[in-house]
């Protein structure tokens, strides 16, 4: 029986399998074929998957050259046609070219890459949870981006967000290449359709389109990250999308104007809203949904209990220098200003004025922990003489304003400032520990136990003054109006809860400084030896103690002190005295930043042969003698001695003392006329 023979393909000879076998047809594969073995071949014929691969290479290589040809030749072929027409042929010949040259457009642009088995954001490659971009988001990316996204480009699920590329997406997407792009006249028509609707949805400040904005500007808006800005979103279940506006604008409305205090009229313009009362409608509906769903959460006694805060919210050095045993509760308490606008109702108006800030004030009542955890706020009050902060505390203890002395036990510790002097008793008769520091009381300077105590206190009380500064971050709570006054509780509490909930903690270490405790206690029961030195030789100094603070401040001190050279003007010196009997004192003698008349004497004891040279300080200031610690005029010693020598001229700073005060006029100052010069120019004349 005669064998059959098997079917090859036209272009290699290779034998052909019933799988891979193809016929050639008409068309541009007849066409590459016949011209890559010369000869003419049947539309019958067969070809392998090998050859037909090599075809599409090919063609994808030399795609624009074959498109260009194309079009060069229609062209030469309708100039030929127009020298045998007529005018009016000629005319129409010319509109159809142009129509048929502009069909397609060659663009070089960037692009990314046209790997369809990767992410174009990351770069993953076989995600499970892969997507095809559509036209819109491809045209939307190559309007805000300029990068060109081919059809079929995929990207992973995570980085879209309401079915759209997230912002940070957008910003992560880079160009893997640039190339010429064909793109024909109705690519071309729909881009322009999704531009012109990209550009009509646009507004000023759009949170409804998760791409519009970053975190920075939702920061710089809101005063909260993105992320943190939809966790507050999530937590608002009372708050409804409506016609007029989503949940998320509300919310953003809301935090905007406590942020960047702006009146209702310019938000309004802002967020494309009716008008002022719309934007006040939404400022009291999202402040409801926040004092319903969110305040009751993260702030007031009723959301934290006791052990919870002595346990993640006390820290180490509050317990170490002031608390007796473990179980006792450290807290501070303070009240701060809030100025507001000038009442045309008189008796208000003196109620409250404020005669120690000359200003219009009201005044609430802020409680943390050590670690400037809000526990909660009361008031506001009224800033006369008769509500100051011992008042004030003594009518919250004594009402048990939100369940304080429940909440609070025996022999819990309140850390105070001097202004709570005429409240101590009254708290202690609640059976609470108050800390609050040392009064003169007629003397000079505090003794060098007081002043240590002292210390110890304000190394924790200085929390509770950073606290008052960040609420004072929103700008809302710079000018009160007087309308505003009946929300103001709850618009506290509200703030409060957002810096509990969200804010960076400004102790983010709770035992952190338990070193530093161990050595204060050390030495604040120790007598300053250096004091009772001078005493001795009568010279009258004493010292005092301090860290950061102290080191800004001392730096002005120094500046003060540098004087001129007597041997070269140019150069300034420290002028630093040494005393005869004592080799190992220095002292130097530093103006009062209060009074022209008035000295401090800082005085160091040194011993060069010590790994810690410096032995002991004093100085004759008020809390001079103290030895936790140095003062300010003290660290001004060491900080020039041994640091600010080595550094760059302070005095060259653009914001120097020295520059500031040639930037204003002095009336003192007056220029002086020759008397000589005035007669001699009268001779003259």
């Amino acid at each position: 029986m005669p064998r059959i023979p098997r079917p090859r393909c036209v272009g290699c000879n290779k034998v052909v399998g019933n799988i891979g076998q193809r016929y050639i047809n008409n068309g541009l594969l007849k066409l590459y074929v016949s011209a890559r073995i010369q000869k003419r071949i049947d539309s019958t014929s067969l070809i392998c998957h090998g050859c037909r691969l090599k075809l599409m290479r090919w063609h994808h290589e030399v795609e624009d050259q074959i498109n260009e040809f194309i079009s060069n030749e229609n062209s030469i072929k309708n100039d030929d046609d127009t020298d045998e027409m007529d005018i009016q042929m000629e005319n129409n010949s010319k509109y159809t070219q142009t129509t048929e040259n502009m069909e397609s457009i060659k663009i070089l642009v960037d692009r990314c890459s046209n790997d369809q088995r990767s992410c174009i954001v990351c770069g993953e490659k076989n995600a499970n949870n892969r997507t095809r971009l559509d036209d819109y988001n491809r045209n939307m990316l190559f309007m805000k981006k300029g990068v060109y996204v081919s059809p079929g480009a995929r990207c992973c699920g995570d980085h879209f967000y309401q079915d759209e590329l997230s912002y940070e997406a957008i910003h992560q997407i880079v160009p893997y290449t640039s190339e010429f792009v064909w793109f024909n006249s109705n690519e071309i028509q729909k881009m322009m359709n999704d531009f012109r609707t990209l550009l009509q949805c646009q507004r000023g400040l759009d949170f409804d389109n998760n791409a519009s904005l970053g975190d920075e500007a939702y920061y710089n808006i809101t005063g909260l990250q993105k992320d943190q800005f939809n966790d507050l979103l999530n937590q608002l279940q009372s708050m409804r999308n409506s016609k007029l506006r989503s949940a998320r604008v509300a919310l953003a409305v809301f935090l905007a104007k406590f942020r960047l205090g702006l009146s209702n009229r310019v938000l309004a313009t802002i967020f494309c809203l009716k008008d002022k009362r719309t934007i006040s409608k939404l400022i009291n509906q999202v402040r409801q949904a926040l004092k319903t769903d969110f305040v009751p959460h993260h702030i007031g006694f009723n959301h934290i209990d006791r052990q919870s805060v002595i346990d993640h919210h006390q820290t180490a050095v509050a317990t170490a220098l002031l608390a007796t045993n473990s179980n006792q509760l450290c807290v501070v308490m303070d009240g701060t200003y809030l100025p507001i606008q000038k009442s045309s109702n008189h008796p208000f108006q003196r109620r409250t004025y404020s005669m120690h800030k000359h200003k219009n004030l009201v005044k609430p009542m802020i409680i943390t922990a050590t670690d400037g955890y809000i526990l909660s706020v009361f008031g506001p009050f009224l800033a006369d003489g008769h509500n100051n902060d011992a008042s004030i505390i003594k009518h919250i203890m004594r009402n048990d304003d939100q369940g304080i002395t429940s909440w609070l036990h025996d022999d819990d510790i309140i850390i105070v400032d001097r202004g709570f002097r005429d409240a101590v008793s009254a708290m202690e008769e609640l059976g609470l520990c108050v800390e609050i520091p040392a009064f003169l009381k007629g003397k000079r300077q505090f003794s060098t136990q007081e002043a240590n105590r002292t210390r110890a206190i304000t190394k924790n009380r200085w929390i509770i003054e950073s606290v008052n500064e960040k609420i004072k971050e929103w700008n809302y709570f710079n000018h009160l109006h007087n309308s505003s006054l009946q929300y103001l509780p709850d618009d506290l509490d509200i703030v409060c809860a957002l810096h509990n909930a969200f804010r960076q903690p400004i102790m983010k270490d709770p035992m952190n400084g338990i070193e530093l405790a161990k050595i204060m206690l050390e030495q604040i029961e120790k007598e300053n030896e250096l004091e009772k030195l001078l005493m001795q030789i009568s010279d009258d100094k004493k010292h005092t103690g301090g860290r950061n603070y102290q080191i800004k401040q001392s730096k002005s001190y120094i500046n003060e002190h540098l004087q001129p050279s007597f041997l070269d003007e140019n150069e300034l010196e420290f002028i630093v005295e040494l005393c005869n009997q004592h080799t190992d004192l220095l002292r130097v003698r530093f103006h009062s930043r209060h009074s022209n008349t008035k000295h401090h004497t800082a005085t160091v004891q040194f011993d060069d042969n010590q790994d810690q040279p410096i032995q002991a300080w004093y100085c004759t200031c008020a809390s001079g003698s103290r030895t936790v610690g140095c003062c300010v005029h003290i660290t001004a010693i060491l900080w020039h001695m041994g640091v600010n020598r080595g550094e760059v001229n302070v005095n060259l700073h653009p914001l120097s003392a020295a520059r500031l005060l040639g930037y204003v006029d002095d009336s003192n100052s007056h220029l002086e006329i020759d008397d000589n010069d005035d007669e001699s120019n009268n001779i003259d004349d």
